[in-house]
């Protein structure tokens, strides 16, 4: 019943209809056979190619970078162990001390005795450097001699012409900038040095002077002179510089006007920064000075600090424990010694100190300036506390030193003490007598004072001049003659006569002798002098009755410059 259409009305013919069983009619189903197209293996049953789906690109992801190679560490220090947190580990303490011992005063000191028998004379040579001379240090092997100045330069010295070698600044600073502190490296070959830095665009009304900035420490090339490195971490003034070793990896220690303690871990040829520690501390306003003691591997150092003294862990970098109100103002020297006159055992220690006063409205000191013997006794127990016990106090009504940062010293059992009128007191450590007054004939303030590391020399720094003292003759410049008084030991070329050997220098016997009658009782040393000097004059004057002549000079004197008289020596 479907109209007959032409075959141009479609693309294809129209399939054939067919009834099926229930009447109805519809098209018989027509198979179409796909195009074969040449080159393609086609089956019978294959079906229409699908469409091939879109290839995207993916682009690879890149490999992950490798991580930098672990650094080899320097030393067993900074190894992660388990450091022990109690105040003083006793058995720890005691490895650090036998790992690590103590290369303190392992040879005998060159000066052993100063008084009336074995002078320190004044050298001839009176070395000058513009500025005052704030700190002197001798390098490790004693052939230089370093100075800084507050006019931020360095002078190296030699330390057998007495020459200057060479001047060290920092010519690229353009503020201004005072050394106060100088150090050796362990091998010589670097110096380092810190101060104050102050603006020159601003001015400070109260201090009346040029602003004070934070400041940096600075290490040259004793060599070149250059600038190899710079640590910046102070706010303040840089007052302290120690160099030491924990562990066998170096430190340096620094402290300062700003209250901080820093330690720097430094690199073997000490040339660059390793690491940086500020040491816990939050109550100091000022620390002036540092010291380490000995038999703990330095793992124990003292400060001073404002008033008076702290100890610090430096393992820990901890505060530990703290003894206040010792001197009116500052305590601004303190010094771990050996006594050698002074028995101790493995848990005591000695140390000496100095302090500054308060002025009243005529700047004059409040209280006389002291200097202090202390023992500091180890903790019985782990976590006990440290004990600091004033042994002796040295005073003298002459003795006038509050200058702020003035450095004493001692060879073990003596203490030196410059003061403000150019004179150097010195006091026995085991009695506490005064036995000698050094002179420099200048009445400038000495600021610091150092014995050579092996030969038998004194040198005092002070305002523009560095004298230097010697007690052996052969260093003494030949003809030079010495006057030697009871009081002052200094040099004098117009008057007097050099004194033979057997006056001042003794065999082994008669050194024992003296070393026993200096120790045990000054006074009686002093008779023992004086009754040698009247059998002396006994015997001269015997010997004069027989030639027939009298005791006198020439010249009606009796050949005493009358020097002796207005001394004092215990």
């Amino acid at each position: 019943g479907h109209p007959f259409r032409s075959m141009d009305d479609h693309d294809s013919p129209e399939p054939p209809l067919k009834r099926t069983r229930s009447g109805r009619i519809s098209a018989a189903p027509v198979l179409y056979t796909p195009e074969i197209k040449p080159g393609r293996r086609h089956s019978k049953e294959s079906t229409p190619e699908k469409p091939s789906p879109v290839k995207i690109k993916v682009e690879p992801k890149p490999p992950k970078p490798k991580p930098p190679p672990k650094p080899k560490p320097v030393s067993n220090y900074q190894k992660k162990s388990k450091i022990p947190t109690s105040n003083y580990p006793r058995s720890h303490v005691k490895q650090l001390a036998e790992r690590h011992p103590d290369k303190f005063w392992t040879e005998q000191q060159p000066i052993q005795f100063i008084n009336q028998l074995y002078p320190l004379v004044l050298m001839p040579q009176s070395l000058s450097q513009a500025g005052t001379i704030m700190c002197v240090k001798f390098s490790n092997d004693g052939e230089l001699l370093a100075t800084c100045t507050v006019y931020g330069v360095i002078g190296i010295w030699d330390t057998h012409t007495w020459s200057l070698l060479k001047e060290i600044r920092d010519d690229t600073e353009p503020e201004i900038e005072e050394f106060f502190a100088i150090q050796f490296s362990f091998d010589d070959d670097l110096i380092f040095a810190c101060g104050k830095l102050k603006s020159r665009s601003s001015w400070n009304e109260s201090e009346e002077e040029n602003t004070c900035i934070p400041s940096k420490i600075k290490v040259f090339d004793v060599i070149t002179g250059e600038i190899v490195l710079q640590l910046d971490g102070h706010l303040e003034e840089i007052l302290s510089l120690k160099l030491v070793k924990f562990k066998g990896v170096p430190f340096l220690f620094s402290c300062g006007e700003d209250g901080l303690i820093i330690k720097w871990q430094l690199t073997h040829d000490c040339r660059n920064l390793a690491n940086k520690t500020v040491i816990e501390d939050t109550q100091s306003s000022v620390v002036n000075a540092v010291s380490f003691l000995t038999d703990c591997g330095n793992k124990y150092f003292l400060v001073g600090a404002d008033d008076g003294i702290k100890i610090f862990d430096f393992e820990r970098a901890k505060f530990l424990q703290a003894w206040d109100d010792l001197y009116g103002a500052y305590c601004d020297c303190i010094k771990v010694i050996k006594c050698q006159d002074m028995p101790t055992s493995s848990r005591e220690h000695y140390i000496i100190s100095r302090g500054v006063e308060n002025v009243n409205e005529d700047d004059q000191a409040k209280k006389p300036n002291l200097c202090h013997l202390w023992k500091l006794t180890m903790p019985a127990t782990d976590n006990g506390k440290f004990e600091l016990v004033e042994q002796r106090s040295f005073q003298h009504e002459d003795y006038e030193a509050n200058t702020w940062l003035v450095h004493i010293v001692s060879n073990g059992r003596y203490l030196l003490a410059p003061s403000s009128s150019g004179k150097i007191f010195t006091w026995n450590l085991q009695n506490g007598q005064l036995v000698a007054i050094l002179s420099t004939n200048e009445q400038k303030g000495i600021r610091d004072l150092k014995f050579h590391p092996s030969r038998p020399l004194l040198v005092a720094a002070g305002e523009d001049s560095l004298r230097i003292y010697c007690q052996d003759r052969e260093i003494l410049p030949k003809g030079h003659k010495i006057r030697i008084s009871t009081k002052l030991f200094e040099t004098d070329k117009d008057r007097g006569e050099v004194p033979s050997e057997d006056d001042v220098f003794f065999d082994e016997d008669e050194q024992e002798q003296m070393i026993l009658a200096d120790d045990q009782d000054l006074h009686s040393m002093a008779d023992l002098v004086h009754d040698e000097d009247e059998h002396e004059d006994n015997r001269d004057d015997d010997d004069d009755e027989e030639d027939g002549s009298s005791g006198e000079d020439e010249d009606g004197s009796s050949g005493d410059d009358g020097d002796a008289s207005d001394g004092y020596i215990p």
